[in-house]
């Protein structure tokens, strides 16, 4: 899995998960003012997205 964190300016952070399995290219992000709350809001989307990729 990749982490990508950048700032757009202010106090507002983008955070994209990315993680690849097997054929497929998962992603997931979020906008937020504060990472952990990307952090919690992200991490069980992506691993949703992570076992439909596996079970495709």
């Amino acid at each position: 899995m990749l982490a990508i964190k950048m700032t757009t300016g202010g106090d507002v952070v983008k955070l994209t998960y990315v993680a690849q399995v097997g054929g497929y290219v998962v992603t997931a992000f979020a906008l937020c003012t504060e990472q952990a709350v990307c952090e919690a809001a992200l991490k069980p989307v992506l691993a949703d997205g992570v076992a439909k990729a596996r079970a495709a």
